[in-house]
């Protein structure tokens, strides 16, 4: 299942997210695993937080590493 959702992806992230010196596919899999992680742990805790405040989490944890990544 996580290999289906890293191929359907990857197009997109590598337009996003290239790092030259990293494996797309590697970004690719670290991507989709960690939001999967991020999104278990959250339903896991019973959502603690709102939506919102996940979704600035994710780009604090995730997004906004892997684009400086890319830079």
């Amino acid at each position: 299942l996580l290999s289906a959702a890293v191929a359907i992806g990857l197009e997109d992230g590598r337009q996003t997210f290239h790092c030259p010196r990293i494996p797309d596919e590697l970004m690719a899999h670290h991507f989709a695993s960690t939001m999967i992680s991020l999104m278990r742990w959250w339903l896991e805790s019973g959502m603690i937080c709102s939506k919102e405040e996940m979704a600035d989490y994710i780009q604090a944890l995730l997004i906004i590493p892997m684009k400086q990544l890319s830079t």
